[in-house]
């Protein structure tokens, strides 16, 4: 038998690995001639590919191992076929979370033929502005990096309390604005 009489040796997502002739422990990896006395079986056998799934921070980054944000990529490797995960710990962008229905921009599925990329599909974080004056209070909701606009029929610097000059607001340590 010659190289020459073997049938094709390609399986999509696998390489193709050796040759076993029979019950043989013989690995054949290159036919060189090979003399029949009589009927064989030859097996091909075959190792799964792996491929490399990149997962992009964008403007974040994964933390460090001293705890700083700079790891802007992290690659993992999957075998054909095989169920892609996320990393196990997610990257950070102050003022921002991981969009929780599809935090990577598309679906992660399973692993194809060739290597893949995905995105953080990141979303600003809502903070909620609770303003007081005189013991009544109005609440509204802010995205991160949004300006905060006192003239939205919310209060003005322009409340007034008998007897007092406004001077500004001050806030209590959390999210509550006090006139």
């Amino acid at each position: 038998i010659t190289a020459d009489d073997i049938p094709d040796t390609e399986i999509e997502g696998y390489t193709f690995d050796y040759w076993k002739i029979g019950g043989q422990q013989t690995q054949i990896k290159d036919w060189v001639d090979y003399e029949v006395k009589g009927s064989v079986q030859v097996l091909a056998y075959f190792k799964i590919n792996t491929y490399k799934a990149v997962f992009y921070a964008g403007e974040g980054a994964w933390l460090d191992a001293d705890n700083n944000p700079t790891i802007k990529s992290v690659t993992l490797e999957f075998d054909y076929e095989a169920e892609i995960t996320a990393p196990t710990s997610n990257p950070v962008l102050t003022g921002y979370h991981l969009d929780p229905i599809m935090p990577w921009g598309e679906e992660l599925g399973y692993m194809d033929i060739e290597d893949v990329e995905f995105y953080a599909n990141w979303k600003p974080n809502t903070y909620t502005i609770t303003y007081v004056v005189e013991g009544d209070s109005k609440e509204i909701d802010l995205k991160y990096g949004q300006k905060l606009q006192l003239a939205d029929g919310v209060v003005t610097d322009d409340t007034v309390k008998p007897g007092y000059t406004f001077s500004g607001w001050t806030a209590d340590g959390g999210t509550t604005v006090v006139a």
